[in-house]
């Protein structure tokens, strides 16, 4: 992401992105990526999260649009606020803040290709 490593989990199938980072307590660069088929408008919550994270969206240019905080175990709903999310990215709350990390950043797209393809999935039916 605008050349800071990290790790990501990455979220493909319905049943991981409605799993996401519940029950887990990320270090400090690793999160988890969530991928959509098409752009959408995206709704997180903190149900069974024990760590506050950043939630940040991007297009399908992996353009950063926002970065919003979540706090640990809230089951309010954190909405994306753009129709046209194609990523969305957990990591551990002020990760974006201490990597530097700022709107219009971009996502290493041919990373995330290549992470669909080792999991099995063709990019081309994720509009990748």
């Amino acid at each position: 992401l605008d050349g800071k490593l990290l790790r990501a989990r990455v979220a493909i199938t319905e049943m991981e992105k409605s799993q996401g980072l519940m029950g887990v307590s990320p270090t400090a660069d690793e999160g988890m990526l969530f991928i959509y088929a098409s752009e959408v408008r995206p709704r997180f919550w903190m149900k069974d999260t024990p760590a506050d994270l950043d939630i940040a969206f991007f297009d399908r240019e992996g353009r950063l649009l926002k970065v919003v905080v979540m706090r640990a175990y809230d089951t309010e709903v954190t909405d994306s606020g753009s129709d046209n999310v194609k990523f969305a990215l957990e990591m551990r709350a002020g990760w974006f803040h201490q990597a530097s990390i700022r709107t219009g950043a971009k996502l290493d797209l041919y990373t995330v290709v290549n992470a669909v393809r080792e999991r099995g999935f063709k990019p081309t039916n994720l509009g990748l």
